[in-house]
């Protein structure tokens, strides 16, 4: 879409201008098409990884309701499938309460809490202890100088 962009606009302000024109106005076309793109795939990924939060709070509550838990699963797959990082820590939880008993709502609403400073925070999180709030957040983020 961006070189059709671009180019559309190179010819018109070529055949309109000049070629000094066209090369400028194809170069514009092509950066601007290439930051609305950029844009557009961004406010997505933002709307996916809202939906998948929002499932995963739906997923806990469900469980806690007492749905069993392929049921539920099954209910918000879609949504929590979207974003990588959402669907393999929900299946981490689900082997930790399969291998220790532990109530996977509890860890469900722990992942929650630890899932949304890290996509909420735009840069390095920038906290005291940083394990304690985001657990993929890199080593050298909170260290004393």
């Amino acid at each position: 879409m961006v070189a059709v962009v671009a180019a559309a606009a190179g010819i018109v302000a070529g055949l309109l201008a000049g070629p000094v024109a066209g090369v400028a106005a194809a170069v514009y076309a092509a950066v601007t098409a290439g930051f609305w793109q950029r844009h557009r795939e961004a406010r997505a990924r933002l709307r996916a990884r809202d939906r998948a939060l929002d499932a995963l709070a739906a997923l806990a509550a469900d469980l806690r309701a007492g749905l069993p838990p392929q049921v539920a699963r099954s209910a918000v797959a879609t949504l929590i499938d979207a974003v990588p990082l959402v669907r393999d820590r929900v299946a981490a939880a689900a082997h930790v309460a399969d291998r220790t008993g532990a109530p996977l709502a509890d860890l469900l609403d722990r992942l929650e809490v630890d899932l949304y400073p890290c996509f909420c925070t735009p840069g390095p999180v920038r906290v005291a202890s940083p394990s304690r709030y985001c657990s993929s957040s890199p080593a050298w983020v909170g260290r004393a100088g």
